[in-house]
């Protein structure tokens, strides 16, 4: 009798670790067809320049190396922000790759992991368990007396229902 019972509970818990792993990873995939949606509205809009568009697809304060911008300052700063350099990372990016655009570029666009999105929510102080989606655009300008790294992030989180740019940070830098 004690055989069935242990079969009987390994069984039960078995069953419910699948469950778990099934919903985790519908989660997941949801969470990224959400942002997929997302990020065709905002590269669009960020490609086409349609500032107001942007705006109402970004979370507000902003934060940025200038510390916390309103929409109003955003604005202001939306042609500085959204450069020839970053619009044309945000063409070339694909979702969870790394993709190489010249000898000396490349971006990405990818999903944090749980740990790392819990690092910077706690900075943001807003609540745990979102995701975060960061882009970079990374370049490398040579001259003959110089080697410069230079690079462009945005951050993603999720709100209720939808992704929202929240900073223009490096998002290691945003981890307290």
């Amino acid at each position: 009798m004690k055989n069935y019972v242990i079969i009987l509970l390994g069984s039960i818990l078995f069953a419910c670790s699948i469950v778990q792993f099934a919903q985790t990873n519908r989660t997941v995939k949801s969470q990224n067809e959400d942002f997929e949606i997302f990020w065709q509205k905002f590269s669009k809009a960020v490609i086409n320049k349609q500032k107001d568009k942007v705006i109402s697809l970004t979370h507000f304060p902003f934060y940025s190396d200038y510390g916390y911008l309103d929409k109003q300052r955003f604005s202001k700063n939306f042609d500085w922000l959204f450069d020839e350099d970053m619009i044309k990372g945000i063409k070339n990016s694909k979702i969870d790759q790394l993709v190489s655009i010249g000898e000396n570029e490349s971006v990405e666009l990818n999903r944090l992991n749980t740990e790392d999105a819990n690092k910077i929510l706690k900075f943001l102080k807003l609540s745990l368990g979102r995701s975060i989606y960061y882009f970079k655009y990374h370049w490398v300008e040579e001259t003959t007396d110089q080697y410069l790294e230079l690079w462009n992030n945005l951050i993603f989180i999720q709100f209720e229902d939808t992704f929202k740019l929240v900073s223009d940070q490096d998002p290691w830098k945003l981890q307290g």
